[in-house]
């Protein structure tokens, strides 16, 4: 029988933590799921004992799991070994050191089963959310670069690129991930709205890792680069729409400004304000179209991301009936 809840813990040098934050998160898990709990721990090409005191924490239950990346692929290839691994109804994430800590674990899981969504973010940004002891130098970025893909991403969420999430694990089952890296968040959010299942969020709070709990692996900025580039491969519109149109305004203010110095007689021919014009507004109409060829190639994915859940759903169906 599958267990109610799986918990995917991505690892990589978290010897200091491990230990503590199985405990934790079994306390958590017990809350909700009783004893039908698994936890995945994922260990991504550690080079401390990591991987040896996972191992000892599972040879004494088997419902902890451990997971072993020969080197460092990133958290991305980690959150899919575990994706793979999952068994629960339930799928959620979360970060090694919890940071968001155990107790956002039952409120994901009864937020998953009691409502309206498939899939279920912890937000540190939106309203009711909050931050503790993390500096302005990793939060500033973190919420400017969040800021930003709220109005990148189709879903218009205030936190895009947490790991403390929950998924029905039918979610899991339908979508199909590439993403080694940390813009497996946004892959994850964009392939769940192509697909058409729902998404909401809940306040979490974010506190910044404690002193003898290791250092932080996160490297914030390439981080946000990567998620800002990622946005932009996936909805193009954004950048192409705003390019254009403000190339087109441009041209237009050129025209309006030759226009008034035609008027007034102050019309110079050897100035290229024509040239200008019209390269602005050439150029912009260009951007427009390839603006709309991206709509048309998005709904396209749109498309095939539903017809590739059905498929995966569907192959799915005669093994659960086997098991």
């Amino acid at each position: 029988m599958n267990p109610e809840l799986t918990i995917i813990v991505p690892m990589k040098d978290e010897e200091a933590v491990v230990a503590e934050t199985t405990r934790r998160l079994i306390t958590a898990a017990e809350t909700v799921a009783g004893d039908k709990w698994q936890i995945l721990l994922v260990d991504d090409g550690s080079t401390d004992r990591t991987f040896a005191i996972a191992s000892d924490l599972s040879a004494k239950d088997p419902r902890i799991q451990v997971c072993r990346h020969a080197k460092n692929f990133g958290r991305g290839r980690a959150l899919r070994t575990g994706f793979a691994a999952s068994r629960g109804n339930v799928v959620i994430s979360v970060d090694a050191d919890l940071s968001y800590d155990e107790h956002h674990v039952p409120r994901l899981y009864r937020a998953v089963l009691e409502g309206d969504a498939d899939v279920v973010l912890g937000s540190a940004y939106m309203p009711g959310g909050q931050v503790e002891g993390v500096s302005a130098r990793r939060l500033i970025p973190s919420k400017l670069g969040n800021y930003i893909l709220r109005f990148a991403l189709e879903g218009r969420v205030y936190t895009s690129t947490c790991v403390l999430r929950a998924y029905k694990k039918e979610v899991i089952d339908a979508i199909d991930l590439e993403s080694d890296g940390k813009e497996i968040h946004l892959e994850i959010l964009e392939r769940v709205w192509a697909a058409g299942y729902t998404v909401k969020e809940i306040p979490a709070t974010l506190r910044s890792r404690k002193k003898g709990q290791g250092r932080s692996k996160s490297t914030l900025l390439p981080t946000v680069r990567s998620h800002l580039l990622f946005s932009f491969v996936t909805r193009p519109m954004v950048v192409f729409g705003v390019g254009g149109l403000g190339m087109i305004t441009g041209g237009l203010a050129t025209g309006v400004h030759i226009t008034w110095l035609w008027f007034h007689g102050n019309l110079n021919p050897e100035r290229p304000l024509v040239v200008l014009m019209i390269l602005l507004l050439l150029g912009g109409a260009q951007l427009l179209s390839f603006g709309f060829v991206a709509l048309q190639i998005g709904e396209l994915r749109r498309e095939m991301a539903r017809v590739q859940r059905d498929v995966r759903l569907a192959a799915r169906k005669p093994a659960e009936r086997a098991e």
